[in-house]
C-alpha cells in the first residue's frame, strides 16, 4: 500500500519583509557605538606599543654609550656627553641607528654620524666632537628642498667651552650637506666643507674609519646617518656632576640647555623638549619650536616671546616624554616633573626647570663647572 506524500509548491512570488528604517538606524547606531569604544582603545594600545618601543630604544642607546664610556675611562681618555653620546653609542651598537628614534616621532631629524677631530691654528689637538654634540645643529632645506645640513661647531673643548653659539653663527664651522632619498636611510652621499672655521678638521665615521683628513675646499664622501628623536642635557655633561639628573630626553635639537653655558644662552625647555605620549596636554607653553629651519645664523625668538612662525607645525604637545638618566635607567616622564607651569607668568622668560632632574645635587649657588 503506497503512501502519498503531499508537497506544497511555493508560490511564484514570495514576499520578504524588508528592514524598516528604524531597524537600520539601530544597527548603524550599534556599529557606531562599537567603533567609538574600540577605536580609542586600539589607538591607546598602539601608542602604548610605540612608547614601549621608544623606551627600549633609548635604553639600548644608553647602554651602548656606557660601554664606550667604560672603554674610554679604561684608557684614561677624557669623556663628556656634550661632545656627543649617540655617535659614541653607535660604535658599540654596530650600526643599529634605529635606537636613536622614538616610533611616536613622525619627523626625526637626520644627523651625520661622524667624529670630528680638531686641531687649532698651532696644530695642537683640541679634542674630538661629533655630529650630535650639544652645540651641533641640524638644518633642513639649506641647499634646496629635501636637503639637510649637519653643522658641527668647533671651539667647544676644555679651554673654549661655549665660546660659540651655533644659532648665531651665520657661516657654520664644519658643514656636512646631504639629501636622503628615504626616511631612516643609513648611508648617504654628502659634501663636506668648512664654513668660517679656521681650525683643522679630520672627519671619521662613527666606527673610526677615515672619511676626510684636513678638510679643504669641498669634499664628496659617503657618510653614515642617525635619525634622532633625542637630545642631550648639557648640564649633565659638565665635570663633576653629582646625583642622577636627566642625561637624554626627547628633543627638537641635539643639545638641551637648562642654563647658560659659556656664550650659549639657556633654552626655553617648553620649546626644546618633545612630549609625544600620554594624550593632549593643552599647555601652550609646551609648543615646540622648529629648530631645523633652513637658515644659518638664525635662532627662535628670545625666551619669553611667542613662537609665531617658528612653531613646529608637525608637533602637538602631549603630556609625557622619554628621559634617560645618568644611571642608565629610562622613564616616561610627565612634563610637570621636569618643568614648572608658568601659569601666565614666566620666570626668566621660561618655565623653570625642576632642579634635581636637570642639575643633579649641585648647589643652586654654585657656578657651572667647565666641561670634563
Amino acid at each position: 500500500m503506497s503512501r502519498k506524500v503531499c508537497t506544497r509548491t511555493p508560490p511564484d512570488h514570495v514576499v520578504r519583509r524588508a528592514f524598516t528604517l528604524i531597524e537600520v538606524l539601530v544597527v548603524v547606531a550599534i556599529i557606531a557605538l562599537l567603533v567609538a569604544i574600540l577605536v580609542p582603545a586600539l589607538s591607546r594600545a598602539r601608542e602604548s606599543a610605540r612608547a614601549a618601543a621608544g623606551s627600549s630604544n633609548l635604553r639600548q642607546a644608553l647602554m651602548g654609550m656606557y660601554l664606550e664610556k667604560t672603554e674610554k675611562q679604561m684608557r684614561k681618555e677624557e669623556w663628556s656627553t656634550n661632545f656627543g653620546w649617540a655617535v659614541k653609542s653607535l660604535k658599540q651598537l654596530k650600526n643599529e641607528t634605529n635606537v636613536f628614534h622614538c616610533p611616536s616621532d613622525p619627523n626625526p631629524y637626520p644627523i651625520a654620524a661622524v667624529q670630528d677631530r680638531l686641531f687649532d691654528n698651532n696644530g695642537q689637538p683640541r679634542g674630538t666632537t661629533t655630529g650630535d654634540a650639544v652645540f651641533s645643529r641640524a638644518i633642513r632645506d639649506l641647499t634646496g628642498p629635501g636637503s639637510w645640513t649637519t653643522d658641527i661647531q668647533d671651539q667647544v673643548d676644555v679651554l673654549a667651552a661655549g665660546n660659540t653659539d651655533a644659532y648665531n653663527d651665520p657661516e657654520g664651522d664644519l658643514l656636512l650637506q646631504f639629501r636622503p632619498s628615504a626616511p631612516m636611510q643609513k648611508w648617504v652621499s654628502a659634501t663636506i666643507r668648512k664654513g668660517a672655521a679656521s681650525w683643522r678638521h679630520d672627519v671619521y665615521s662613527y666606527d673610526g674609519k677615515t672619511i676626510a683628513i684636513d678638510i679643504q675646499g669641498v669634499v664628496a664622501a659617503q657618510i653614515p646617518l642617525m635619525w634622532m628623536s633625542f637630545g642631550a642635557n648639557a648640564s649633565a655633561g659638565l665635570k663633576g656632576v653629582k646625583g642622577n639628573p636627566v642625561l637624554v630626553a626627547e628633543a627638537g635639537k641635539p643639545g638641551i640647555f637648562p642654563e647658560k653655558l659659556g656664550n650659549y644662552p639657556f633654552d626655553h625647555l617648553g620649546w626644546v623638549l618633545r612630549f609625544r605620549h600620554g594624550g593632549y596636554s593643552g599647555k601652550p607653553f609646551l609648543r615646540g619650536a622648529d629648530w631645523t629651519r633652513g637658515t644659518l645664523g638664525l635662532r627662535p625668538p628670545k625666551n619669553g616671546t611667542t613662537l609665531g612662525s617658528w612653531a613646529d607645525q608637525n608637533y602637538i604637545p602631549e603630556q609625557r616624554t622619554h628621559a634617560g638618566f645618568v644611571d642608565g635607567h629610562v622613564e616616561l616622564m610627565p612634563w610637570w616633573e621636569l618643568i614648572s607651569d608658568p601659569n601666565g607668568t614666566i620666570s626668566y622668560g621660561r618655565p623653570t626647570p625642576k632642579w634635581q632632574h636637570w642639575y643633579g645635587t649641585r648647589s643652586q649657588q654654585k657656578s657651572p663647572a667647565v666641561y670634563w
